[in-house]
């Protein structure tokens, strides 16, 4: 079983490891590569607010010109970036959920979650901007998350059978409201850093085990019984460690 406390993972790290890795590639592929990852680390450091032209092509170290030849302007790029979020994270999520009590797998799903908007919130802030220039990602943004629920309602279906049918309009509503919910949540912690909630989030398990109790009332209706209030741990992660 994988431990609760997976790391999370950044996506400049990862996008800057993926480009060095591409010398068997042709030299437009690289170029590309290089290019998607200066978009992400220059957004990490400026926000997609603060995303220039100038600023891609000097970390990337090519001309402005070849800029254009991959990316008509600058939210393509960071458009492409956050693509490049989301593939990020369904690769390197927490496997083997189904194996586990349900609580367990989704408080290690949440924890995996947190600590990666937490790395990657610069990157995030500018989401809701970059929407306004690229309507597109509205569109994809709804098909990330409709993705994610049918994989949720799966896994309610087969531990639970027919009594919770997936074709059930409230609870798919549960579930793309608690998707919602956790997204602004973070947000608020890790983007607009409003004081009391940060106060309140020093520890990501805690906040882990915060968004598990609501999914899983959402999902089941009631309150999961495997749990430690005293430390905000599941009590079989505790009990492993």
């Amino acid at each position: 079983m994988q431990n609760e406390d997976t790391d999370g993972v950044h996506l400049p790290t990862v996008l800057r490891a993926w480009a060095q890795r591409q010398s068997n590639l042709p030299k437009r592929i690289r170029t590309r590569h290089k290019l998607i990852a200066a978009t992400a680390s220059v957004m990490e450091q400026c926000g997609y607010e603060g995303l220039t032209i100038e600023a891609i092509v000097k970390e990337a170290g090519v001309a402005r010109g070849t800029f254009y030849l991959y990316f008509t302007d600058r939210s393509e790029a960071a458009r492409i970036v956050m693509r490049a979020f989301a593939a990020m994270m369904r690769r390197y999520r927490p496997r083997g959920g189904g194996k586990l009590p349900a609580v367990q797998a989704i408080y290690r799903t949440n924890l995996f979650y947190i600590q990666s908007y937490a790395l990657n919130s610069r990157l995030l802030a500018g989401r809701e901007s970059l929407m306004r220039d690229c309507p597109q990602l509205v569109q994809s943004r709804d098909a990330i998350n409709s993705h994610w629920a049918r994989i949720v309602l799966k896994d309610l279906y087969r531990r639970h059978g027919p009594t919770r049918t997936p074709a059930d309009p409230l609870v798919q509503l549960a579930i793309r409201a608690v998707i919602a919910m956790a997204d602004e949540f973070l947000r608020e912690i890790y983007v607009y850093r409003s004081p009391s909630l940060v106060r309140l989030a020093q520890d990501p398990r805690q906040v882990a085990w915060a968004l598990t109790q609501v999914w899983h009332r959402a999902i089941f209706g009631c309150d999961p019984d495997d749990w430690d209030i005293t430390k905000g741990l599941p009590v079989s992660a505790r009990t492993q460690n």
